[in-house]
Order: structure tokens, then sequence, then C-alpha cells
């Protein structure tokens, strides 16, 4: 475990190499999720599509050295990368953005994030992370604007869609959680995703780096027990081991049926990350 930011940043480094020289490497068969929702991640990251009926949209981008496969993922599921509409990012951070800035130039696709994040990254040229690889980040453009800035409580509507975004400080001030319906067949199941658990980034040194307050962690732990009363079916990740997905997909594979159906993984997953949370908030010092 890091006890520095540049410790963070050059182990950051070394456990990635392979995926930075070799992207392919972690390459996984873009599906099916349920009715118009589709998974075009790869073993890193999740990148989620959503086929609203009046254009596509895409949550969150992925690395930059990753948008060639992203481009081959929506092929293969028979759409057209130029019909993404709009790419809403769960957070500011490089690994999440990559492709963002390239489809707007490529296909005048609009970004959305949240206004916190925005705002952060406006002012720290470092805080979306563009540090921890040297290998890629020539390639790496952030967004140089946002078409749309989410505040808590934000509903981004698109055709058959509607997503009702939740401002869950934690990983980032600005990491948002998105509630929306997906249908198929005319039974509709409600989606869960919260957009950013990654712990390091709540550590005292983390926040230091970043003049951010040390409040954060328990903002969270706060966030998430009201999150944990919202009713979610299909519970997605922000990386494939938030929810087991590439399991799920396996399995699916091999045996059939529905594998991402399970109400109860929402508020278990919340409570195991609200324990993981105050494992690392700093210990008050006793009174003597």
């Amino acid at each position: 475990m890091a006890a520095s930011f540049e410790e963070y940043v050059e182990n950051y480094r070394k456990n990635h190499r392979e995926y930075f020289a070799d992207p392919m490497s972690a390459w996984i068969d873009p599906f099916r999720i349920y009715g118009p929702l589709y998974y075009v991640g790869d073993r890193k990251v999740c990148i989620h599509l959503i086929d609203t009926g009046d254009g596509l949209v895409l949550i969150d981008a992925g690395f930059t050295h990753t948008v060639p496969m992203l481009l081959r993922s929506i092929s293969l599921l028979g759409f057209r990368p130029e019909d993404v509409k709009t790419i809403l990012l769960t957070h500011g951070h490089f690994d999440h953005m990559g492709a963002a800035e390239w489809f707007r130039r490529l296909y005048g696709t609009k970004i959305g994030l949240s206004k916190t994040d925005a705002e952060l990254i406006s002012t720290r040229d470092d805080f979306a992370l563009t540090t921890l690889s040297s290998e890629v980040m020539p390639m790496f453009r952030a967004p140089e604007s946002y078409d749309l800035l989410f505040d808590d409580e934000t509903v981004f509507n698109m055709g058959d869609l509607s997503i009702r975004l939740v401002r869950t400080p934690g990983h980032t001030p600005g990491v948002m959680t998105f509630f929306f319906d997906v249908t198929d067949h005319g039974v509709a199941k409600r989606c869960g995703l919260l957009g950013g658990v990654g712990l390091e980034a709540m550590k005292p040194y983390f926040l230091d780096h970043f003049d951010l307050p040390h409040t954060i962690p328990g903002e969270c732990i706060e966030k998430l027990e009201e999150l944990k009363r919202e009713h979610v079916d299909i519970h997605l990740g922000n990386h494939p081991w938030d929810n087991d997905i590439l399991t799920k997909r396996e399995e699916e594979i091999e045996f059939g049926g529905d594998r991402y159906d399970d109400p109860a993984e929402w508020p278990r997953f919340l409570s195991e990350f609200q324990e993981k949370i105050r494992s690392i908030q700093e210990v008050p010092v006793q009174a003597p």
C-alpha cells in the first residue's frame, strides 16, 4: 500500500505496464446485459452503452489507448460509433475519460461531467491523474469543455432513457451515482452504478496532495447509507471487479440464464464499501 502520492504513482505505473504496452491483453467481446444496455469496456475499465432509440449513450470512455478497442466493440454489436450522441462521465479521472474528446472531434459527441469535478480539473492540471502513466499520456486529451454539467439530483433524458444522477463525493468530490431503468419485452429493471470506489483517493496523503478536505470519507459513508435504500435490480460497476461482471458473463456463456439481476447485490456492495472506507479513516487521538 502506498504511503505517499509519489509512491502511489509508481505502483500504478508498475501494475499497469503490460496493459499500457498491449491493451488487447485486456480485450473482452462486447455483450448485452439487458434490453438496450450493453458492455463495451475491457478487463480493466467498464464502459456501458445504452441504445436510447434516439441515439447511443456511453457511460464512461475508458483509457485513451483503448479507443480502437471501443470503436470495434461498438461496431461488433451492430451499432455505429458516429451514433454515440452523448458520453456521461462518472468522475474526472483519465482512465474513464480517454475517448471523450476523440468522440467529440470525430462525431460531435456531447460530454457530461459533474460540475464539481469539472471545476477541479480546470484549476488543477493534474487532478485527472494524468501523471500516472507517462507511457500513454502523450495520447491523452482531457475534454476541452463540457456540454453537460451535473449537479446533485440532475436528470438526463434522451429518447427512451432517463438517468437520475446523484452526487456521491468520495473517490473524487464529484463522483456521480447513476440510476436508470432498462426494458426488455415490456419488463423494466432498474440499474444502479456508483461512479467511483477507489480507496487510495480517500486516504489522507491523497487528499492532502490535491488540497481536499479530510471530511470526504465520512461524507461518502453517510451518502452511501442513503443510497442503500434505493432499489436496484442490476448493479453496474465502474471497474469489472466492482460487480464481478466478467465472471457473470462467463457463467452466462456456460450455463445461460440471467446472471446480472440480483437486488441483494446493491446494498451488500455499498455496505462492504462503507466498511472499507472506515478502515482507512484517520483514527482520532484520544485526549489524556
